[in-house]
């Protein structure tokens, strides 16, 4: 039996190597380059064929399906350190209608994804867990992180099946995004809706490979420690893995203080961050932490989360949920569609279709995946989409991680109709103001004419 150290490292050994292998086979592919997989999903469909799950020819440990709690926790640990100083000033106007737009699709995913299995998927199904209702969400506008975390929750409270099938949802809804993202492409550049691109059959080789060329390549982070000291990689990961523990023990701590399961760790990770980065401003120490390295730090475990995730999906878990899995992303996939074609243009006027596909690559997938999209449609970001997007983001991080912590224990302690109801009510009132009140949401855009297609 290898030592319990050693069996990490073999896991991680392996799970790296399919990394590669995925690179390897997006950069020489040609039909996989046209699908624009990450190297992530590659490898974990593979370690899902191969591994435990599939035909068990992989050196995995039983422990892989541990590790996407703990990545996630880390995941999270750097997200306060990943972002520089808002500007709030620039781009009031753009950032506005992009904030509320994107906080009406959070409010009804969750709220509709409920709802959906509350009135529909529990009248042929009677014995499914109303909790199912959140992986919609969950998977769609949060991703294999947000699943993991929900899919916890589920579990703790009660509904063991919601971590499998919420790492299904995710995985299903990365795809989504990705094919989804190309097909809205091909139609935008056939029926001229796309300002930038013209022949889609002209992508740059970065784009379709997944590896930069010698004039495209930027770099990873800034050096903000002698390494005499202390090495400047290590000195960042060091600050994530210092509020990981700090959120390992908040959260240990909130079970005993009031009751099981306690807050996630990933929230309390979350919040020791922003507790650490406070402390470091008042310290002067804050310039010594490396925003850009530290979302390396964060992609790099979003990308192993992303392969174990896959990889632990139980399929004999998901055949059993098989038809209310589908009639939930059906019904998550016409919701997708409608703000595509109908609201995005509604509210974002002429050139609308740039801020509409990176919003459906982030809201079905990822936010690397609706900057992957922007990039093949709007490659110099001269739709000011990203600049937009990271003022609104800034502002609908609360209510992410409110949604996602507290989301699972009142659906599943029995609040589901409240919570439906002020999600799905939000929500709403959120689509109604963009449209048809959009000043009272976008302060500056009062003086700004809204011009409509």
């Amino acid at each position: 039996m290898l030592n319990p150290a050693w069996t990490v490292i073999t896991d991680l050994g392996t799970a790296s190597a399919f990394l590669l292998f995925g690179q390897l086979i997006r950069a020489k592919v040609r039909p996989v380059q046209k699908l624009f997989l990450p190297a992530s999903v590659l490898a974990g469909f593979t370690c899902l064929i191969l591994g435990p799950n599939g035909f068990d020819l992989l050196p995995f440990s039983s422990r892989i399906n541990q590790y996407p709690a703990w990545l996630i926790a880390l995941v999270f640990a750097s997200l306060p350190f990943s972002s520089n100083e808002i500007a709030w000033k620039k781009r009031l106007s753009g950032m506005g209608r992009l904030w509320s737009y994107s906080a009406a699709i959070f409010f009804l995913q969750w709220g509709g994804g409920v709802a959906f299995t509350h009135i529909v998927i529990q009248e042929f199904r009677p014995d499914i867990n109303i909790g199912f209702g959140t992986i919609l969400a969950s998977g769609f506008t949060g991703g294999h992180g947000t699943a993991v975390a929900v899919g916890t929750s589920l579990a703790t409270n009660g509904w063991p099946d919601g971590e499998n099938l919420a790492l299904t949802f995710a995985t299903i809804g990365l795809l989504t995004s990705i094919i989804g993202g190309m097909f809205w492409i091909n139609w935008g550049v056939l029926t001229g809706s796309t300002k930038h691109l013209k022949e889609f059959s002209k992508l740059p080789k970065d784009i379709t490979t997944g590896l930069m060329s010698p004039g495209q390549r930027e770099s990873l982070g800034e050096e903000t420690t002698s390494p005499i000291s202390i090495d400047p990689l290590v000195f960042q990961v060091a600050i994530v893995l210092t509020s990981t523990l700090i959120g390992f023990h908040l959260s240990r701590l909130s079970a005993l203080a009031v009751t099981e399961p306690g807050v996630p760790i990933f929230c309390s990770a979350f919040l020791s961050a922003i507790a650490l980065k406070i402390g470091f401003r008042r310290l002067g120490g804050i310039d010594y932490v490396e925003s850009k390295t530290m979302r390396r730090i964060g992609g790099a475990c979003t990308d192993f989360l992303v392969v174990f995730g896959i990889a632990s999906i139980q399929i004999s878990v998901v055949l059993d949920y098989a038809l209310p899995l589908f009639s939930l992303y059906a019904f998550g996939l016409c919701m997708s569609i409608l703000f595509f074609r109908v609201v995005a243009q509604k509210i974002f006027g002429v050139g609308w279709f740039e801020t509409a596909l990176f919003t459906w690559g982030w809201t079905t997938g990822v936010i690397a995946m609706g900057v992957a999209l922007l990039r093949i449609i709007d490659a110099k970001n001269k739709d000011h989409v990203l600049d937009d997007f990271a003022i609104a983001y800034f502002a609908l991080v609360p209510i992410e991680i409110a949604l996602i912590t507290i989301s699972p224990y009142l659906v599943i302690n029995g609040y589901h109709l409240h919570y439906m109801l002020a999600t799905i009510t939000l929500g709403l009132f959120l689509l109604w103001q963009s449209i048809y009140n959009p000043r009272v949401l976008t302060g500056s855009m009062a003086t700004n004419k809204l011009e409509k297609p």
